[in-house]
C-alpha cells in the first residue's frame, strides 16, 4: 500500500471499531495494461493489502470479505496516457 493509503484506512478503522455490526466487502481491481492472468494477481495483492492492515490495525478477518477483479469491470480505458 502507498503511504498516502493509511490515513484513509486509519480513518476506516476507527469507522469500524465505533460501528462493530458493519461488515466491509473488499474489492480489488487492475487496469487493462499488462497480461490479464498478472492484472488478475495485482488485483488480489492490493485487495489482500488492504484486509491485512485493517486486520493489523483491529478488525476482525471475520467482518471482511474480499475479491479481486483483475481488469474486469475496470475504471480505467486502456487507451489512456
Amino acid at each position: 500500500l502507498a503511504p498516502h493509503f493509511a490515513k484513509q484506512l486509519d480513518q476506516l478503522v476507527v469507522l469500524l471499531n465505533n460501528q462493530p455490526q458493519l461488515a466491509l466487502d473488499l474489492s480489488g481491481f487492475a487496469d487493462q495494461r499488462g497480461d490479464e492472468q498478472a492484472n488478475f494477481l495485482l488485483s488480489k495483492k492490493r485487495v489482500n493489502a488492504v484486509q491485512s492492515y485493517l486486520i493489523k490495525h483491529g478488525v476482525s478477518h471475520k467482518r471482511l470479505s474480499t475479491q479481486a477483479f483483475g481488469e474486469q469491470h475496470t475504471l480505467a480505458n486502456s487507451n489512456t496516457t
